[in-house]
């Protein structure tokens, strides 16, 4: 081989080591130019031997040529593959608006989290430290209204002075003080017999009628609304019916009575009522008749007049219950408060002040020695 020929294959060599080879499209435009000049020299009857090998060895050098300068360059898609190997694709660094922004949020997030946490420390302080304490301190409060419900005035829009717009043509509405700045409502049945002779008298012929003999039963209901509830109502009737006087009051706090009701007070009220029917009865038997509340009510009306030396004439006891609590000798909360000050007043112990106790066992048990009467309603298995 010439040495023109020595040096282009060394040539070629290089590039092909440093550029890599030919694609398929660099190849078949090779061979298209070879067969494009061998037809060239077939038609002039030149001898295609040396002459095609020169021809094709020249376009491939061209052509080799060509893709070096290329790659040099950086034009060609080897070239890019070059770069991409040398020299890796580094991540655009982003400008400051956008790190500032980036900054931004991460403070308002953390600002956002730590206010979270401030503001539920704060409730739960609030509920351990005031609301729990006030809570505990108008739990008897609470309480009594819970027991009593005597806000809850049904029959709504009754007149309670006018007692005959419920059937009741033979009753008195009335008033009496039981203790200062307390008003009772009370109504007064007379005996069906006297209905005819009831109709328009007043207030002193009622009271006088109380002593014609007949037996006097003080009717104390239980919570939730007046004396005109339709049960309460019935009661009245049915014991006018059968020839007794029927005293139906409302205690402080219910219906149109003043006040607000308690255990103490509502048995005031009870011994008022007792002793005033009681001084103008003469010697009628004089029975009271609880019924739930009123059980409570009556027992403790009992045992009073019981260390007064009176001894009832009968109590009849509907629907009984015992509320009595036993002392909780440790405060559950004692763990966190009781080194504070004040804890005394805050946390009062369970059922200091008794306010809603009505122990009717113990009644019955120990101090009651009056006749008594458990009414019980059989039911008919069907």
């Amino acid at each position: 081989m010439s040495a023109p020929f020595e040096d282009c294959q060394k040539f070629l060599n290089f590039d092909a080591e440093c550029c890599g080879s030919l694609d398929a499209g660099q190849i078949s435009e090779a061979g298209e130019a070879k067969n494009n000049h061998s037809s060239s020299v077939g038609a002039q009857g030149r001898s295609p031997s040396n002459y095609q090998r020169k021809v094709e060895l020249s376009t491939v050098l061209g052509m080799r040529l060509h893709h070096g300068f290329q790659t040099l360059l950086g034009t060609s898609p080897a070239a890019d593959k070059t770069k991409s190997l040398f020299h890796p694709r580094q991540k655009k660094r982003p400008s400051e608006g956008i790190l500032k922004l980036r900054g931004d949020r991460a403070q308002r997030k953390e600002g956002t989290s730590s206010g979270w946490w401030l503001k539920r420390g704060l409730l739960a302080a609030f509920v351990i430290f005031i609301l729990l304490p006030f809570s505990l301190r108008t739990l008897p409060e609470l309480i009594q209204h819970l027991v009593y419900t005597h806000r809850i005035r049904v029959p709504f829009f009754a007149d309670l002075g006018r007692p005959a717009d419920l059937s009741l043509n033979h009753t008195i509405n009335m008033y009496l003080t039981s203790e200062e700045g307390i008003s009772l409502g009370v109504w007064h049945t007379v005996p069906e017999s006297q209905w005819k002779e009831a109709q328009g008298k007043d207030l002193v012929w009622y009271q006088n009628a109380l002593n014609d003999g007949s037996p006097v039963f003080i009717y104390l209901h239980g919570n939730t609304g007046t004396r005109a509830a339709t049960h309460r109502v019935g009661v009245a009737k049915v014991l006018s019916a059968l020839g007794y006087h029927v005293l139906v009051p409302d205690y402080r706090g219910f219906g149109d009575s003043t006040g607000e009701p308690t255990e103490a007070g509502l048995t005031t009220d009870a011994l008022h009522l007792y002793n005033w029917v009681k001084a103008r009865s003469g010697n009628s038997l004089v029975v009271i008749w609880g019924h739930s509340l009123g059980t409570g009510v009556a027992t403790n009306t009992a045992v009073k007049l019981v260390e007064q030396g009176v001894v009832f004439d009968g109590v009849i006891l509907e629907g009984a219950f015992n509320s009595a609590r036993q002392k909780i000798p440790v405060n559950p909360f004692i763990w966190y408060y009781w080194k504070l000050p004040g804890t005394g007043y805050l946390f009062p112990e369970p059922w200091a002040e008794n306010k809603v106790v009505f122990p009717t066992e113990e009644n019955l048990k120990k101090k009651m020695k009056n006749p008594i009467l458990f009414p019980s309603i059989q039911r008919r298995r069907s």
